[in-house]
């Protein structure tokens, strides 16, 4: 599981190459609390290998998928 999600940030970098930059400079995860550690374990080694910032937000999914439909600003959305 850690190496899919290091694998969806890097990819997720690599898109925002496309766009014009050469990395994301930020990523947003909204993941569900029962996914805190293994989120946080490979967004530092995203962060180590890229250096690019990995702000994670963690709760219930229904509360994650109501704020990002609402407007909150999530690059990656994990849920339970």
């Amino acid at each position: 599981m850690k190496k899919i999600l290091i694998l969806g940030f890097m990819v997720l970098a690599a898109m925002a190459g496309v766009n014009g930059a050469s990395a994301a400079e930020k990523v947003t995860v909204f993941a569900a609390a029962s996914m805190k550690e293994v989120v946080e374990t490979a967004a530092a080694k995203f962060e180590a290998k890229t250096g690019t910032k990995v702000t994670s937000s963690f709760a219930a999914s229904s509360v994650l998928a109501k704020q990002i439909e609402q407007g909150a600003p999530a690059n990656i959305f994990i849920s339970a």
